[in-house]
């Protein structure tokens, strides 16, 4: 079917809209509020892919949402979080999907190494490290970072 241009503009409104819900859940609510944004914030998220699936902004803006919601289940006592691993391999096939739409974008695959890196994927991590510095033409970045490769090399994970 043929999507109207109006499709393309309530994407973006959805996609919005959902952010706002995102943002609202970094200020202290009820249990039963921050339920009902995270569910509002997927539900716009999703109506905005359904009527754009290539809009990459969309599926970055569910990392955001997965991101705020792994951050809920952390545990500052025993620095564990059983969900996160399930949660990293969520945001990291919605990186997949930007990627697939936008594969020039650098930004993508460097943050895609780290949550690769974070998961113990550290063959997929370097490979997205190489992929993020050959797309900026660089062998470091402005920060003097080395490349994983490197990192592993010195003993570091």
């Amino acid at each position: 079917p043929t999507r109207r241009s109006s499709d393309l503009d309530f994407a973006e409104a959805y996609r919005l809209r959902g952010l706002a819900a995102i943002v609202a859940l970094r200020f202290g609510h009820s249990s039963r509020e921050r339920s009902r944004l995270i569910v509002a914030a997927n539900a716009d998220l999703t109506k905005a892919i359904e009527l754009k699936p290539d809009f990459a902004e969309a599926y970055l803006s569910l990392v955001d949402l997965k991101q705020e919601i792994a951050g809920e289940y952390y545990d500052d006592v025993l620095g564990l979080d059983r969900r996160r691993p399930f949660m990293a391999m969520d945001q990291i096939a919605d990186y997949a999907k930007a990627i697939s739409i936008k594969p020039g974008e650098w930004d993508l695959y460097l943050e895609r190494a780290f949550l690769k890196k974070r998961s113990g994927d550290l063959i997929g991590a370097e490979a997205d490290d190489k992929k993020y510095h050959e797309l900026i033409g660089l062998r470091r970045m402005y920060v003097n970072r080395p490349p994983l490769s490197e990192i592993r090399a010195m003993g570091g994970r």
